[in-house]
């Protein structure tokens, strides 16, 4: 028996772990539930003088274009794969993911999920619907 799931069912997972990534970054958490690194002060106040809106927390979202252009670059063949649409905004993510963030080198993973946050109620209704059992 072999277990696969419809390429649209896969690409409705994607948005759906998008939805989920973005959720928690603006709760200012990261993949695993663990808060974000805070911004150096420094980075601080100057984030607070060019956006008056800026309230301190730690949610990546300055202009709001990186989570934005987060999206379903590939969703077949039981593997899905998010990326960025936006060079600019995938570099940011490589930086806050991978090599650090600023002079500190400070690492803010948001881009992932955890085995716990697969544990999603809506997640699992995607999923099911889009099962095809081949005997």
């Amino acid at each position: 028996m072999k277990v696969n799931l419809k390429e649209q069912t896969l690409r409705k997972a994607g948005l759906r772990i998008i939805d989920i990534i973005r959720q928690k970054t603006k709760k200012t958490l990261d993949y695993r539930d663990e808060p974000l690194a805070k911004y150096c002060p420094q980075y601080r106040i100057w984030k607070e003088k060019k956006y008056p809106q800026y309230k301190g927390k730690v949610n990546l979202t300055m202009t709001g274009n990186m989570l934005r252009s987060l999206v379903v670059i590939l969703a077949g063949d039981n593997t899905i794969r998010i990326g960025f649409e936006n060079e600019e905004a995938s570099q940011l993510a490589y930086y806050h993911n991978i090599s650090g963030a600023g002079r500190g080198r400070v690492l803010r993973r948001f881009l992932g999920i955890s085995d716990e946050g697969l544990i999603d109620e809506k997640l699992y209704q995607i999923l099911a619907a889009g099962v095809i059992v081949e005997t």
